[in-house]
This record gives structure tokens, sequence and C-alpha cells, in this order.
């Protein structure tokens, strides 16, 4: 399994501060970003996919709980939380795990393990991607994705069994919600299929089928640590 990017939010930096370093303790997790607030944490997930969700539940503002039942597409959460009172309308929210506060790296571990089991579940049934281009509707494996680019409101979807890419109208951000694990964003404009990387030299991507695509700055650090698996 492939490293889970997670992303942590809570009003306390003590609290930030524990999860943190429990990611940084426990292999295949990395610390994408770690915010002080719910609204801060939709405007990251506007932009950005993450695998798993550590989840404060009193937070002034906007609760994690409310914030988690207005995410349409909510990663994995493990909620935290110094109060147990929540713990029925978490599972009622299909959180992985909750964690009482202060939380001790074992008991960490197990909850990141359940995630990583409900992953492995997901990869296990063959996922297929419903594409619509003009009057035609293809359903693509997703492991024949190479690659998407993006163009304004539409993109180029390259296959590794069609002659020329399929143009959708989609963004990059809804396509990365359906794709989900086994793609990363690359760049603003590039998406790729992870098991179709061959090699990485300097900021350019070469691809299994000879394609070569340029890394943006913001995504080299998540880039180079998949590379260095």
């Amino acid at each position: 399994m492939s490293v889970l990017k997670c992303l942590v939010i809570d009003d306390e930096p003590l609290a930030r501060e524990v999860i943190e370093h429990h990611i940084d303790d426990t292999p295949g997790l990395m610390c994408c970003a770690s915010l002080g607030s719910a609204l801060d944490g939709i405007a990251y997930l506007e932009k950005n996919a993450v695998d798993l969700l550590f989840l404060d539940i009193n937070m002034p503002k906007l609760s994690g709980l409310h914030f988690l039942r207005n995410l349409s597409q909510a990663p994995l959460t493990i909620l935290t939380t110094a109060y147990p009172e929540h713990a029925l309308e978490s599972y009622e929210l299909n959180a992985v795990d909750y964690l009482l506060k202060p939380i001790a790296l074992g008991r960490f571990i197990k909850a990141v393990n359940k995630a990583k089991e409900r992953l492995e579940k997901v990869a296990s049934i063959e996922q297929k991607v419903v594409l619509k281009s003009d009057k035609k509707i293809y359903r693509v494996p997703a492991n024949q994705l190479l690659y998407l680019e993006g163009l304004g409101d539409y993109l180029k979807v390259y296959v590794s069994n069609e002659q020329k890419p399929i143009i959708v109208q989609s963004t990059m951000k809804s396509m990365m919600t359906i794709l989900g694990r086994g793609f990363m964003r690359i760049h603003k404009s590039y998406i790729v299929n992870t098991g179709c990387i061959a090699h990485l030299d300097g900021n350019e991507l070469s691809l299994s089928n000879g394609a070569k695509l340029p890394v943006g700055y913001s995504y080299r650090k998540e880039v180079n640590a998949f590379m260095m698996e």
C-alpha cells in the first residue's frame, strides 16, 4: 500500500503536535497539512485530496461533526476529542474510529490499521471509471488510465488501449474525487496513474508509455515521497 496522505484539523496546537508526531512515527503515513479550524479544512479540501483525516470534534465556529456532515466526499476520518459523549454519533457518520485524548501511539496505530483495512477492501474491488464524451459513454478499468491533462473545464484522458485521448467535461478536482487512491496530482494540469510511473528525472516524470510530464512546484514533496517508498 502506498503512503497515506493525512490531514490534521484541531484547534489545539498541542493536540495537533501529538498527532503530527504519531504520523511521523507510523510507517506509511505522511502529514500533508495541519490546520487549526474546520473552516481552514474546507478551503484545503477544495484544492487537495487526502486519504485520511484526523478531525477534532469540539472546535469553535464549526464543530468537527458539522464539518463532516457537510462534506460531499469525505475522506476516511478518525475523530479525536477529550469528551466521550459523541462516540455514537461518530459511528453514525461512518468514522473509522474515535480516539480520546490524550492519544497514545499504540491506540493511534490501531485506528490507522482500521483505516488501511477499509482502503484495502475498496481496492480489492476492480474499479471502473465512467467517461462521457460527446454521445459516447466509456467504462474504463482504472488501471488502464495512464494520465489526465486539464484544459479549463475539460480533461484529456489518456487510456492505454485508445489511440486518441478521450475528451470529457470535468475538472481536475472532481476527477481526483472519482479516481481516489492509485492516482496522484503532480501538476495543476496533470493527474497520473501511479502504477504507470517509470522514473523521475529532476522535475520531469516519465511514464511507462513514454510520456514525459512536468511536476509542479507545490506537488514535488508528494511526488518525491512516493518515489522513495
